[in-house]
């Protein structure tokens, strides 16, 4: 499973979920092999961009029109990453994440967005 793949069936997951939803035991096996593969692939967790977007259309849209996307992980328990490829996720918390995007980030900026 690539990361690309493992947000797609994160995403679809928390959407079908809405804020009440109860998984049930044959969810929990794709969960927490979704979970290990995020994990082992992020080694110190997602990020936040510094705008809070509230969809991935909207980062989409702005790093398309060329705005300067920075990022930062949220809490300080782990230092910001400044290059390589990272998942974002949004918006930020105390809302519920609804997206997350897997990008490539230079001196703490968007240079690609995957998928």
């Amino acid at each position: 499973m690539d990361l690309e793949r493992a947000l797609y069936y994160l995403e679809n997951i928390i959407e079908s979920a809405g804020e009440e939803h109860e998984f049930h035991n044959n969810e929990l096996p794709a969960l927490e092999y979704i979970a290990d593969f995020l994990i082992d692939y992020l080694g110190d967790g997602t990020m936040y961009t510094n705008h809070n977007y509230k969809t991935k259309k909207a980062l989409k849209e702005d790093f398309k029109a060329g705005l300067e996307i920075r990022v930062h992980q949220p809490g300080g328990m782990f230092p910001s990453k400044r290059d390589g490829r990272v998942a974002l996720e949004g918006p930020h918390y105390p809302e519920p994440h609804r997206w997350y995007a897997d990008v490539e980030i230079k001196d703490g900026k968007v240079t690609k967005i995957y998928g």
